[in-house]
């Protein structure tokens, strides 16, 4: 439970980072809902964690991560949904990035031996996090976000088609992992 806990707050120091760094804006930790933000996407990652069948979860955190980011940050709708489900597209990178450099170094032959032994670890939601913490700082993968940002504004896509595509490629994305 406490691996648990402790891996929700790296996640979610984590993601205000990220947050600020693609919407480009400076963390003031003067800003009262910086504060809220946090304890509440804590909170909610931990009930996540604990009441969520696995195969719904990541659909249920690009929920809740898009309704941190508009009590946050004040922004649309369309915006939050993007920037919800790009965060949780880095971390999917990092997953497997990670999971494959852990097959090259060590000893284990499968992902599913991986997976016993690492998975859910206060030390692989570290690892992780720290791997989106070095991805975000490639320039590329800001450009991205703000290519997506930029068509998403210009083609004035209606807010119904974002939901179900990202709704579709989440899904597309945990089938493919089960």
């Amino acid at each position: 439970m406490l691996e648990n806990i402790i891996g929700s707050l790296v996640i979610s120091v984590i993601n205000i980072y990220i947050w600020n760094r693609l919407l480009n804006q400076k963390l003031s930790f003067k800003n009262y809902k910086l504060y809220i933000g946090f304890l509440a996407m804590l909170i909610l990652l931990i009930i996540i964690f604990f009441s969520v069948n696995s195969i719904i979860k990541s659909l249920f955190v690009v929920i809740m991560f898009t309704l941190v980011v508009i009590y946050m940050y004040g922004i649309r709708l369309k915006q939050s949904i993007v920037l919800a489900f790009y965060t949780q597209i880095l971390y999917i990178i990092s997953e497997v990035s990670v999971i494959i450099l852990l097959l090259i170094v060590t000893n284990i032959q499968n992902k599913i031996e991986l997976a016993e032994v690492f998975s859910g670890t206060i030390y692989a939601n570290i690892i992780i996090s720290l791997f989106v913490f070095v991805i975000i700082h490639i320039s590329a993968i800001r450009n991205m976000y703000d290519k997506i940002i930029y068509l998403t504004r210009r083609e004035k896509i209606k807010n119904t088609i974002i939901v179900i595509f990202i709704v579709a490629i989440t899904a597309s994305i945990l089938f493919n992992f089960i």
